[in-house]
């Protein structure tokens, strides 16, 4: 008689002890998260101090520069390598990029452009050069040197590309 009585007081304790352990799991879990995602940040963090270059402010030399040679610059953007400073933005509407030495000069411009804006015998010899295949980058680059064009396109895995004077492609 007393046996069934037993064992629910037993089935009872039991699902306490599995209602109490599914709990301490679950805490457990949201514990072992928190301390993961605490190290995870940690670790984060320390890698971007690491890695974090000084950004060094453009000399106002170089602004007043760019500011002389383009009117209308928006959406511009700086970069600073150790040989120059590389200014991005936009300029009526095209976008451009100019080279300045860290003494000011301006070293060259480059835009962006489309196979129709190269020169008639380089743009026929574009398409022998280039098949069906599409151009990846195609700019021009303006120096002290003159006018130069770049082409890359891939063909598989490889990426070729060819540098032009303005009369033909050779192999860059």
């Amino acid at each position: 008689m007393f046996y069934p009585l037993v064992s629910f007081l037993k089935m009872k304790v039991y699902l306490r002890l599995v209602l109490k352990s599914i709990q301490s799991f679950t805490l457990k879990k949201i514990k072992m998260k928190k301390k993961f995602l605490t190290a995870t940040v940690a670790i984060l963090m320390s890698f971007s101090t690491i890695f974090a270059k000084d950004i060094k402010p453009v000399p106002a030399l170089i602004v007043n520069e760019l500011n002389r040679e383009f009117k209308n610059v928006s959406n511009l953007e700086w970069k600073t390598t150790d040989k120059f400073y590389k200014a991005s933005f936009t300029a009526d509407g095209t976008s451009m990029e100019a080279f300045f030495s860290y003494e000011g000069d301006l070293i060259g411009v480059s835009r962006n452009i489309k196979l129709s804006q190269l020169p008639l015998s380089l743009a026929r010899e574009t398409k022998q050069l280039i098949g069906v295949n599409q151009p990846t980058q195609l700019f021009e680059l303006l120096t002290d040197r003159g006018t130069e064009y770049f082409i890359s396109y891939n063909i598989g895995k490889e990426v070729k590309t060819f540098k032009s004077d303005g009369y033909s492609w050779s192999r860059y």
